[in-house]
């Protein structure tokens, strides 16, 4: 992890493991060690060659029979992969979000249920239906379900089952009533997602 033997550590002192300017945040666990007892955190720490990363940190105090101080037992993982990856995975949801706000029509996960419970929405839903992201995620303020008209929500829920059933994709084109009571037709795409057993999980479409 450092980029040292364990002979090349023994008896050295533990500021080798961090660069003089992490130096003054490693010691301010020492008096919070001293007291409580253990220490768990964050703390960054320096490579043989200067590098800097970060670990999270479990030290506990060890104390002789007369319950004097005498040294610590010390844990340490480095979690730069983790953080990397971190990183990676909001700078991905970034770019979905910003690829999201930009399709000219809903982007949509839902349940499959009579209610078509949605999970996620895009920004195009309140162009498309009248209606706010949280009114329809949860069934806030109104299902899916309630926004296909009347007349077509028992076929747009027959025509979904089949193809969910054949694990097929589907196409569909029925009339929707938006908040302000406008009747548009739509044309939706969508899909079942499975689990690794076979259950599935949701819908998702456009």
């Amino acid at each position: 992890m450092h980029g040292y033997k364990p002979e090349e550590l023994m008896g050295s002192h533990l500021s080798v493991f961090h660069s003089p300017e992490q130096m003054p945040a490693a010691n301010a666990a020492n008096p919070h060690l001293r007291e409580k007892g253990d220490f768990a955190g964050e703390v960054w720490h320096a490579r043989r060659d200067g590098r800097p990363f970060l670990t999270v940190m479990r030290n506990t105090l060890l104390r002789d029979q007369s319950e004097q101080p005498i040294g610590m037992i010390a844990c340490c993982r480095d979690i730069t992969g983790h953080i990397k990856a971190e990183e990676a995975r909001r700078e991905s949801e970034r770019r979905l979000g910003t690829l999201m706000g930009n399709l000219p029509g809903m982007a949509y996960r839902c349940r499959n249920d009579p209610a078509w419970t949605m999970e996620f929405v895009s920004e195009g839903c309140l162009e498309l239906t009248g209606y706010q992201a949280e009114e329809l995620i949860g069934n806030a303020r109104v299902s899916y379900a309630e926004v296909i008209h009347p007349l077509d929500r028992q076929a747009v829920w027959d025509m979904v089952q089949e193809e969910v059933e054949r694990r097929e994709p589907f196409q569909l084109i029925y009339r929707i009533r938006t908040k302000g009571g406008r009747r548009r037709w739509v044309w939706e795409q969508g899909r079942g997602v499975y689990g690794e057993d076979g259950t599935l999980l949701a819908l998702e479409g456009f």
